[in-house]
């Protein structure tokens, strides 16, 4: 499972993801926590980088998204 803001969209988007996580760990949602960020690196595995979205136009490959998935790691 990965949160969702709102329901409205039924894919993630990793800046707003970055975010969720922030607000999962404080509500000590760590399952939660812990399948986003699986399914981070089953992204990583699986195309090599985390897009910013997960429809084609999005993938654009984005150096830092290597540097905000270590800051989510660390803090779960």
């Amino acid at each position: 499972m990965t949160g969702v803001i709102g329901g409205r969209f039924r894919e993630q988007y990793y800046w707003d993801s970055f975010w969720i996580v922030e607000g999962l760990l404080e509500s000590e949602l760590y399952d939660v926590v812990n399948d986003t960020l699986q399914n981070f690196m089953d992204e990583i595995e699986t195309i090599g980088f985390i897009p910013n979205g997960m429809r084609v136009y999005c993938e654009a490959h984005d150096f830092a998204s290597a540097v905000r998935l270590e800051l989510m790691v660390f803090q779960f």
